[in-house]
């Protein structure tokens, strides 16, 4: 459930979701910048057997499906808008953590090699 969450897609989705009272499938796909169909429809699959979406299918012509948030989705949106908030207003220092990191001559290994007892 982690991932799912977590991963490229589902907080994007979460977001979307939490903006609107319900929203279709189409209107989703325009919202979420870059997904495709194919993905959207299987993370919000994922969402939905985790309990974080309710997929509402109206039986029409043509036919509607309508996606909104539980109220467990609600708690996870409020949280992940906390956490990009978060991220926002501390992306000058992440990115310049991240150009020291990646611009440093000489890195000491995670761990130093232990020295050969054998003699």
């Amino acid at each position: 459930m982690f991932f799912d969450v977590t991963g490229k897609w589902g907080g994007l989705i979460l977001r979307a979701l939490g903006e609107e009272k319900t929203t279709r499938f189409g209107e989703l796909k325009q919202q979420v910048e870059g997904i495709s169909e194919r993905i959207l429809a299987k993370n919000l699959k994922n969402l939905e057997r985790h309990g974080l979406v309710t997929r509402t299918y109206h039986y029409q012509i043509p036919p509607r499906v309508e996606y909104s948030l539980t109220s467990l989705g609600n708690a996870f949106a409020v949280k992940m808008r906390m956490l990009c908030e978060l991220i926002e207003q501390e992306l000058p220092f992440i990115e310049d953590q991240q150009w020291k990191f990646d611009n440093q001559e000489e890195r000491t290994p995670w761990q130093q090699p232990k020295p050969s007892s054998f003699y």
